[in-house]
């Protein structure tokens, strides 16, 4: 993760950008503009949104042969395709499925392996939290292919 002076250059960067943007669009200079656009794309995916409390690492936990073992999902490390090393487990990063194999031994599902407390107290697998973040994914892509629709080319 950049630190916050790189991220500050990086939005300054991007927002100069899609100045230039608009005034190659003015100019009618579409090529230009187009090229613009896709490069401040690229710097907005560099930047992380701004996190808040439903951002924050999850502690999680399972329980295997009597044990009780301890992790943390980065809900920010979950792919598209609900993959990816998103898992802190004994000090390195790790998919859902290869953490629990490295408890059990075994190939095993991580996402219904691994469980974490609900806001309730009650218990729930991560799963749950894996498919809140595919479906806000989905819905910021609804939007960005909106806000596409309307760039002229």
């Amino acid at each position: 993760m950049p630190d916050e002076h790189t991220l500050r250059q990086i939005r300054d960067l991007r927002d100069r950008t899609l100045n230039i943007v608009v005034d190659s669009l003015v100019a009618g200079d579409e090529d230009t503009s187009r090229s613009l656009y896709e490069i401040a794309v690229k710097f907005s995916v560099l930047v992380p949104p701004k996190q808040g409390p439903e951002d924050a690492p999850v502690p999680i936990f399972a329980r295997y042969e009597g044990g009780l073992y301890e992790a943390t999902l980065d809900r920010s490390r979950i792919t598209e395709s609900g993959r990816g090393s998103c898992v802190w487990f004994m000090d390195q990063w790790m998919s859902t499925s290869r953490a629990a194999e490295t408890i059990g031994g075994v190939p095993a599902n991580g996402w219904i392996f691994w469980q974490y407390a609900r806001p309730d107290g009650s218990e729930g697998t991560i799963s749950e939290i894996r498919d809140k973040v595919l479906a806000a994914t989905e819905t910021i892509q609804d939007a960005l292919d909106e806000e596409d629709a309307d760039v002229p080319w």
